[in-house]
């Protein structure tokens, strides 16, 4: 993010009426830190928490990913050209677990269970949320054909275009809660190089949870506090490894003002050019409440993951 668009960002959010809990400040004051500390051990499985804290400083907001090494193991899915002024959207189809699925699900469930203070619940079918006690209760992220529509007053048309994409789609919700706090749903989604674009023009969709296809980030220059948020947070850009993240949180008021739906995304750009998508949600209340993961630590999450390949 330059520093023009920085100091918008913080311009606006110095500006937004009510205080939020989001802001900077309040974050860091949430009196959690000897849990977190906790917590990103657990993610990051033994590794120093002095080098993990410059890991971490990835976090950042980038124009497009990294240029990615020449590789064996992961094929381009380039995009057809596409019309500004129409819609797409994505069709999936044929999901199963494959090799590389099966590793990201055991991966996942491996982090999630090292964390002493998260509980991890799972809800299918619309059935209350049952505690996960293995790895067999997680509803597993699998491979599906994603195929990209134009969608037209007449209805959806194909592009021709089909890509693979790794996700939980369509296999139970992951939920997680720590305390007293709500319950936040987390969702798993990986796209292979080439076949996404990374930052949407500014305006669209900003600080949603669904961005507008194929784009996987708002453009912070773009984001609305009087449209759309409470209040949002973009963090400064980095790059380490290879490797960078972007991270946004938002919080969307609902009439009364007293509630609204919190929302946390974090996309990891690999140097293969894949990119991993953690989205973490779910309706919150106006004061003493925190997020169930910080952005720290959902980021600390998409960093342990493994680089496979999206075949």
């Amino acid at each position: 993010m330059t520093r023009d668009i920085s100091s918008i960002v913080d311009a606006e959010l110095d500006a937004i009426a009510p205080p939020s809990p989001l802001s900077g400040p309040a974050l860091a004051a949430t009196g959690r830190r000897s849990i977190r500390r906790r917590r990103l051990a657990g993610i990051l499985g033994g590794v120093a928490l002095i080098a993990a804290a410059s890991v971490l400083a990835a976090t950042t907001l980038g124009g497009t990913p990294p240029v990615s090494p020449a590789s064996d193991t992961q094929p381009s899915f380039p995009l057809p050209e596409l019309d500004p002024s129409v819609t797409y959207d994505w069709g999936h189809y044929f999901d199963k677990a494959t090799p590389e699925t099966e590793r990201l699900t055991a991966a996942l469930w491996e982090r999630l269970s090292a964390l002493e203070d998260i509980e991890v619940f799972v809800s299918s079918d619309g059935g209350d949320p049952v505690a996960a006690e293995n790895l067999a209760d997680l509803p597993a992220i699998t491979r599906a054909d994603n195929h990209l529509f134009e969608d037209r007053p007449e209805g959806r048309w194909q592009t021709g275009h089909i890509e693979p994409v790794y996700e939980m789609y369509g296999r139970g919700e992951v939920l997680l809660t720590h305390d007293d706090l709500p319950q936040m749903r987390l969702l798993v989604q990986m796209y292979p190089k080439d076949g996404y674009l990374a930052v949407a023009p500014a305006g669209a969709e900003a600080g949603s949870v669904s961005m507008p296809v194929p784009y996987l980030q708002p453009n912070c220059a773009g984001l609305d506090d009087e449209v759309y948020a409470i209040a949002y947070e973009c963090p400064q850009p980095s790059t380490e490894d290879g490797d960078r993240t972007f991270a946004l949180q938002y919080h969307f008021a609902d009439e009364t003002a007293d509630a609204g739906r919190y929302g946390l995304r974090v996309i990891r750009y690999f140097a293969n050019g894949n990119a991993l998508v953690l989205t973490l949600g779910g309706i919150v209340h106006f004061g003493d409440w925190e997020p169930v993961m910080s952005a720290e630590e959902l980021t600390a999450l998409a960093l342990s993951l493994p680089a496979v390949p999206v075949i």
